[in-house]
């Protein structure tokens, strides 16, 4: 019998939500609240439940994109986010991105966990959406490596 006497145990999950983008097959684009495990590597959240073809390609890509902002104050601010995606012969093409299956897109802080959204990341969101779709047309369809984007945005 083990002895019960010393102090049990807590196990800390520290599970949150966090705000992203998320561009369906359809066209339709729409803010989600994914899970994230910040007892974890927060870097990674469970995406996964948002995409609605898992059945077809059970596995997700990501990769990093930043927006440098130029203000008119002259301040360069520079955001990062990580866009997560699937890459399968079978998914139907996204309507407005021209890419086989969903993108889903969150804002990461400095040290790559996923970070708070601010309402002017939708816009930010939507420009890496268009600016990355190419290059995710060609790794879908011939396996072309896909590199962090850094977009200038004034």
């Amino acid at each position: 019998m083990p002895d019960t006497r010393g102090p049990v145990p807590t196990l800390h999950y520290k599970f949150y939500f966090s705000s992203a983008r998320l561009y369906r097959v359809d066209g339709s684009r729409c803010s989600v609240d994914v899970l994230v495990n910040g007892a974890l590597d927060a870097r990674y959240p469970y995406v996964e439940d948002h995409f609605t073809l898992m059945e077809t390609q059970a596995y997700v890509h990501d990769i990093e994109a930043s927006c440098v902002q130029h203000l008119p104050s002259g301040d360069i601010v520079t955001k990062s986010f990580r866009c997560f995606y699937q890459r399968h012969k079978r998914l139907p093409r996204n309507v407005d991105l021209k890419i086989r299956g969903e993108l889903l897109i969150m804002r990461t802080a400095e040290n790559g966990m996923v970070g708070p959204w601010a309402a002017s990341d939708v816009e930010l969101a939507d420009i890496i959406a268009k600016e990355l779709a190419p290059d995710l047309r060609k790794f879908q369809n011939s396996q072309t490596p896909v590199r962090p984007v850094v977009i200038q945005v004034a």
